[in-house]
């Protein structure tokens, strides 16, 4: 049995949109439209379902 937990989070933006990454845990970020948000098909991981929520205007 795989022993490892996934977890994900959703967040609002208040005020400044400008993203600060930390570049030692992401190489790139950007904000996206819902309608251009691509979907992996056949992808059941967390991230893929998380993007299609918001896609889909669910969250």
């Amino acid at each position: 049995m795989a022993q490892d937990i996934l977890v994900g989070f959703y967040c609002e933006a208040d005020g400044d949109c400008e993203i600060n990454m930390d570049k030692d845990e992401l190489k790139y970020a950007e904000w996206v439209k819902r309608e251009d948000v691509v979907l992996q098909p056949n992808d059941l991981s967390l991230t893929n379902e998380m993007m299609k929520m918001f896609k889909e205007g669910k969250i």
